[in-house]
Order: C-alpha cells, then structure tokens, then sequence
C-alpha cells in the first residue's frame, strides 16, 4: 500500500513556493492545471476563477509561438499570485 500524505501549508507560503519555485522559467500546460486546482482546493481561488484562469493559460489562447507559450504562462501565474498576495497582506 503507497499512503499519500499531504501536509497542511499557510497559503502564503504555497503561494510563494510556487512563486520561487515551480514556474521561475516557464510552465506547461498541465503544470499550470495542477497549480490553479492546488490554489482552488486551498480556496485561493474559487472554482469558477480556477476554470477562467486555466481556459486563459490554455494554448488555445495564448495567441503566441509554441516555445514562448510557457514563459507566458509563467508571467501570468506571476501576476495573478502577487496579486493574491497583495490582497492576502
């Protein structure tokens, strides 16, 4: 049996990791995906935040070259969690 244990993190924190780890370069699709359901789950976000700001980091509507698509998409999770941050503090 695999056990999968999830610790409790201040949101603040979540938000910074992400911030200083996970999308520094670039993100993909699906790792965006991943980001924005762990912000609804932690209720950072609502549901119907998440499924607008995941439909805005799709590749269908960053309008851009395939290999800058994940650096925009990191300069928008950027945006949005300093914002949530701002507003947290």
């Amino acid at each position: 049996f695999i056990t999968v244990v999830r610790l409790s993190q201040e949101p603040d924190e979540l938000l910074q990791e992400v911030l200083n780890q996970s999308i520094s370069d670039g993100v993909s699709m699906a790792k965006a995906a991943q980001i924005v359901d762990r912000f609804v789950q932690e209720t950072l976000l609502t549901e119907r935040e998440g499924i607008l700001l995941k439909t805005i980091l799709s590749d269908k509507s960053l309008v851009a070259p395939t290999v800058a698509k994940d650096g925009l998409r990191a300069g928008i999770l950027k945006s949005v969690i300093y914002e949530l941050l701002r507003k947290r503090g």
